[in-house]
């Protein structure tokens, strides 16, 4: 297991859903810390795969004005709020 912070909870939570929606699982651990568990076996593509992707989903969640769409919004009812 391996972990790192990221700037605050609401970036942490993007890139958690940004991850998932490519592909690659990842976990919140503590107040803005994203967890990596791979499996004990493992190969280097993959490794690869994974930091493309957690790479591609920082770029984007840390842009200003970023906005998850996508069938996942409709999971997670992201942009509505809760009356």
């Amino acid at each position: 297991m391996c972990a790192f912070d990221m700037q605050n909870k609401k970036i942490r939570n993007d890139i958690i859903i940004e991850c998932i929606t490519n592909g690659l699982v990842v976990i919140g651990c503590g107040e803005r810390g994203i967890r990596l568990i791979p499996p004990y076996i493992i190969e280097k593509n993959h490794i690869d795969e994974a930091f493309r992707i957690i790479e591609s989903a920082i770029k984007k969640c840390t842009k200003q004005g970023f906005k998850h769409s996508g069938k996942i919004c409709h999971y997670l009812d992201c942009g509505t709020e809760n009356t």
